[in-house]
């Protein structure tokens, strides 16, 4: 007889080799136990390894408290992208209203500023922005508290940017300034930063996972991976 945590496990299978099978650039699953650890954990694919403070782990991903919880995911070269490329996040948010980041490498303080930073902004709609941030796209569907999303950002040059919401493009899409091109900017989660010590923008809210690839999704890419991963945030 077929259990419950048979059939959970085994989606659980099909759904990390799906996922390992696009050959992402980085892979972090917040939502398994060997990411549990509350100071560090090991990513998937590259070995960054992750600093956590605050953000506690549990079986849908890590909560952020929205004022000093935030996760350093490193400078690995792979992560230093100024073309193509795809971020994809699971998340849900507590609280709505303010500025949250999801992800981002690079600074805003100073020159060459952001490689790139995917945001929830103060309207509730998704955010990107690049290099200082004059030139911003933001999605058009309005996000909801206490709901699990899947958003993405797919940019198909330096500058070109669609946002995807639950699959779905989100908007028309727009232009962003250049990534900045520093490598020794760590890569952020759940907070920005305007030097690598000063922390805003928190996030107050779940992640559940993140990935980031080296090549823009097509649509139909973006809808799989949504397919393949839903389950898990019911």
């Amino acid at each position: 007889m077929v259990t419950k945590d048979y059939y959970i496990a085994q989606r659980e299978y099909e759904t990390e080799k799906y996922i390992r099978s696009t050959l992402p650039t980085l892979w972090l699953p917040l939502y398994k136990r060997d990411s549990s650890g509350t100071n560090t954990f090991l990513a998937e694919n590259n070995g960054t390894i992750c600093t956590v403070s605050g953000a506690t782990w549990g079986m849908q991903g890590r909560t952020f408290n929205g004022t000093t919880d935030e996760i350093a995911g490193g400078a690995h070269a792979s992560l230093n992208l100024l073309t193509a490329m795809t971020i994809i996040v699971w998340f849900k948010l507590d609280t709505l209203g303010a500025l949250q980041t999801l992800v981002g490498k690079g600074y805003s303080g100073a020159s060459p500023f952001v490689t790139y930073k995917f945001r929830v902004s103060d309207t509730n709609v998704l955010n990107y922005l690049a290099g200082d941030g004059t030139n911003q796209v933001n999605g058009s569907a309005s996000i909801a508290a206490n709901t699990w999303y899947q958003g993405a950002i797919v940019r198909t040059s330096a500058t070109a940017v669609q946002p995807y919401l639950n699959a779905i493009p989100d908007g028309a899409g727009g232009t962003a300034d250049a990534p900045g091109t520093k490598p020794t900017d760590v890569l952020y989660l759940g907070a920005s930063s305007t030097n690598g010590a000063a922390w805003i923008q928190f996030l107050d809210g779940l992640v559940g996972e993140l990935e980031i690839y080296s090549y823009p999704f097509s649509p139909l890419e973006i809808q799989r991976l949504y397919q393949a991963t839903c389950w898990r945030y019911k």
